[in-house]
């Protein structure tokens, strides 16, 4: 056991691991697929009454998937504070290479979302179907793939195609979490690109496969008081539009948090900005005027700019409460 500089208590080697994972970001279920125990196995390490002890055998996958995480040390009883950072170690990285991370996977996944056959993207880059179709078999792409394949996708699609738009957190590089580990919370960001692509179940898929440490340009940060607690799944960092009109409080790329509500709780905000995502025509962000959602009545918006909108509750698909700027309240 040792003793933590902060606290001055005892720190078992249960609590250690505990504190690797909330270090990194990532909850009990993302954390054991990386370490490679079952996720009911890190829920005893991390119950409060009578917690099982790791085995050796899981304190070596843990040592050995952080550079600066030891076996010796998760033993070590006169170790005082817990590493200033954490980076993920080779075999670290390739545990993280899941098939929600696998690159043809990524790719497949975009393929889906926007109606692109195989057929379609092996005509535009110039290869058989068989090929195209290996692409979503393949682990990781070569560069001069890579890009022919972002060229080939923004050519069918008739507009430029960003990495992260394809594959995600899969290329960019590791994010220290450390230095806002105790007042900030990561959120996953959406940007005005991918707007086009918002669903119920593509924000669901987006929280499932959200890895803050892996994910450095798909995250922005929030105080961890401007969280509900128990709702973290249902907030993320939107990225303002020149189209949006909310000049001059919200300017174009003003990141903000936005909660995403129930359909239940939609007549009970009176005021503020919300992000609305229409079932016909994209999402707006706009402040309220007036909700009469609750008597089956409209919801009056309006822009900045003196435009306004009235929706009833059969045009919103996605509505999400905006509650502040992420660097600073609103």
């Amino acid at each position: 056991m040792i003793v933590n500089f902060l606290t001055e208590r005892v720190m078992t080697t249960n609590e250690k691991i505990s504190a690797i994972r909330e270090k990194v970001g990532l909850n009990q279920h993302k954390f054991s697929k990386l370490i490679g125990v079952a996720p009911s196995t890190m829920a005893r390490w991390e119950r409060s009454a009578s917690p099982d002890a790791p085995s050796r055998d899981a304190l070596e996958k843990i040592a050995g998937a952080f550079n600066e995480i030891s076996l010796e040390w998760l033993l070590d009883e006169d170790s005082t504070d817990l590493p200033e950072s954490l980076t993920l170690s080779e075999r670290g990285h390739k545990a993280t290479t899941t098939k929600a991370e696998n690159e043809g996977e990524w790719l497949r996944r975009f393929l889906d979302r926007y109606d692109i056959t195989q057929q379609k993207l092996g005509d535009t880059m110039g290869v058989s179907r068989n090929q195209a179709h290996m692409y979503t078999k393949t682990a990781r792409f070569h560069k001069e793939v890579h890009d022919s394949l972002l060229y080939a996708l923004g050519k069918i699609l008739g507009r430029p195609v960003a990495t992260e738009e394809v594959f995600g957190g899969s290329r960019l590089s590791r994010v220290d979490m450390r230095p806002m580990a105790d007042t900030m919370i990561a959120v996953p960001l959406i940007r005005v690109a991918h707007r086009s692509e918002l669903s119920e179940a593509r924000l669901k898929q987006i929280q499932d496969e959200f890895v803050p440490a892996l994910m450095p340009d798909s995250l922005a940060f929030a105080p961890k008081t401007a969280v509900e607690p128990g709702r973290t799944g249902r907030y993320f960092a939107l990225e303002i539009a020149s189209n949006d009109r909310m000049e001059p409080a919200l300017l174009p790329g003003y990141k903000v948090l936005v909660e995403w509500l129930e359909p239940a709780q939609y007549e009970r905000l009176s005021d503020g900005v919300v992000a609305i995502q229409q079932f016909d025509n994209g999402l707006i962000v706009k402040r309220i005027e007036a909700n009469r959602l609750r008597n089956g009545g409209s919801l009056e918006l309006s822009a900045y700019n003196g435009s306004s909108v009235s929706l009833q509750q059969g045009d919103i698909t996605l509505f999400f409460r905006v509650s502040r700027i992420l660097d600073g309240a609103m």
